[in-house]
């Protein structure tokens, strides 16, 4: 025979009070960690049991069919792409210096597809980008002049940063 307290409550109530027709309630402690069971097995069932018959459903009920099918394959490619977007302008945006002038200077640099060499100057590489293309040499003076004004001129930085903008836009390789 076994004890009702043991079969009603659990085996920890039938020990503690053998009398008891029902479980303690739980206290916060045991709330949260009866949560904590209910997210791992929610975890299980979703993630870790995520098996073949449950991949089918879930492409039937998105109206794909099975794997390999004609609109699966197509919606494949734009699925990859769409989420490499966030991807790519994560990283382009990382790649442009957070300085304005040695922005402008890069953006420059990506306009005439010409990149800077580790170490060279302004002066330097207008100097080279001339030589490259020798059309845009007064241009490139221009840039460099209002890239010198912007770092370096004691005064209006935020306009002589706009002078430097509008002269790298004017270029056009």
């Amino acid at each position: 025979m076994v004890a009702p307290a043991r079969v009603n409550a659990g085996l920890s109530t039938a020990l503690t009070r053998p009398q008891a027709g029902a479980a303690a309630p739980p206290t916060s402690l045991g709330r949260l960690g009866l949560r904590l069971d209910a997210w791992q097995n929610r975890w299980n069932d979703l993630v870790v049991g995520y098996d073949g018959g449950q991949q089918q459903a879930l492409l039937a009920r998105a109206g794909l069919g099975g794997v390999g099918t004609v609109p699966y394959l197509a919606v494949l490619p734009l699925l990859i792409v769409l989420a490499l977007l966030p991807a790519r302008w994560w990283w382009r945006r990382a790649a442009r210096p957070r300085d304005p002038a040695v922005r402008a200077l890069h953006d420059l640099t990506v306009r005439l597809g010409l990149p800077r060499r580790p170490g060279e100057t302004p002066s330097a590489y207008a100097a080279r980008a001339a030589a490259a293309h020798p059309q845009l040499a007064p241009a490139l003076d221009e840039v460099v002049r209002a890239y010198h004004t912007a770092r370096y001129a004691p005064d209006a930085p935020a306009e002589a940063l706009k002078r430097l903008a509008a002269a790298v836009r004017r270029i056009r390789r």
